[in-house]
């Protein structure tokens, strides 16, 4: 970054240590295993995976507390419908591909969860969104030949 500052000549100093990201307002990075178990308490209080604690935490931070409220408004206290509501209401996404790539990264990190969970995403981003059942096609379509892309070398 002083690199590019200075062949910029950007004079003022770095600011970034000092924003804080959403959800990530811990004292420390110390006290991010303590809040793991307890979100694993919680998922386990509310008959959840509490295996998917770690995850959420590092990819939430304290927000995912309001996924875990999310989830209790679906019949099946779905997780994966929750954390898709959640990005939808909260981060911006729009597409499948938002949720599968850019938000939870679970194509490239978690490829084998992409099948199991793209129908109850749909389901989430269709009622949000007013799509038709073209556009889910359409959408689940995209996401899997991204998937085939990134999961099938070939030579």
């Amino acid at each position: 970054m002083d690199l590019v500052c200075d062949k910029l000549h950007i004079t003022q100093p770095c600011r970034t240590d000092k924003i804080m990201l959403c959800g990530g307002n811990f004292k420390g990075h110390e006290f991010v295993p303590a809040y793991i178990k307890t979100v694993r308490q919680r998922l386990k209080t509310l008959q959840l995976p509490h295996d998917k604690a770690d995850y959420l935490v590092r990819n939430y931070g304290k927000q995912c507390n309001e996924i875990l409220d999310l989830a209790r408004t679906f019949p099946e206290n779905s997780l994966i419908k929750a954390e898709a509501l959640f990005t939808l209401q909260n981060e911006g996404a729009v597409h499948l591909e938002d949720f599968f790539i850019r938000r939870t990264g679970k194509l490239y990190f978690y490829p084998s969860e992409v099948p199991k969970e793209i129908d109850a995403v749909a389901e989430v981003f269709a009622k949000h969104n007013g799509w038709t059942k073209t556009m889910i096609t359409r959408e689940k379509k995209t996401v899997l030949n991204i998937l085939k892309a990134a999961t099938n070398f070939s030579q």
